[in-house]
């Protein structure tokens, strides 16, 4: 964690899309089970420019990104693959902050975020499909639960992890 003498980078899909506002922006954040096929194909290409802009990010400083990445495609897709092949030379620290369904939707609601209906053919709950797609998507370094810790354990947590990686 910063500790004064690194230069520190939070950075998250929203900042990305505001920079990259010519790219067709099929919502990096598609939510999984098919509901845009059509906007798949960009996929791939809105990854590889999302996870370069990390690249060039950290070649100055350590670099904290806020992302929720999935692999629930129709077509197969897996953006990791992605991440793995352009941050080859980048220590990845995959660190998944969860919390319970019920919690988020609460947090959606307090913030007025709406979660649309589902896509076609899903009848599912579609924050329950989302948490579900980002849990499996690969093998987390570390998982924090948000809804039972405060933020400062958070951050002390996520701190004491990465100091015991050095």
């Amino acid at each position: 964690m910063p500790n004064g003498s690194e230069a520190w980078v939070h950075f998250g899909i929203d900042e990305w899309l505001d920079d990259y506002s010519d790219l067709p922006r099929p919502g990096i954040g598609l939510r999984p089970g098919g509901e845009r096929p059509d906007l798949e194909a960009e996929l791939p290409r809105s990854f590889e420019a999302f996870f370069r802009k990390i690249r060039d990010l950290a070649g100055s400083a350590s670099v904290v990104v806020d992302s929720s990445i999935h692999r629930r495609y129709v077509n197969p897709m897996n953006p990791w693959e992605i991440a793995t092949r352009v941050l080859i030379e980048q220590t990845l620290t995959r660190v998944h902050v969860d919390c319970a369904v019920d919690e988020i939707r609460r947090r959606y609601e307090l913030t007025g975020h709406l979660v649309a209906a589902n896509g076609p053919g899903c009848t599912d709950d579609p924050l329950e499909r989302w948490r579900a797609a980002i849990l499996d998507s690969c093998d987390y370094d570390l998982t924090l639960d948000s809804g039972l810790m405060s933020p400062r354990e958070l951050c002390d947590h996520l701190s004491k992890f990465l100091q015991s990686l050095e």
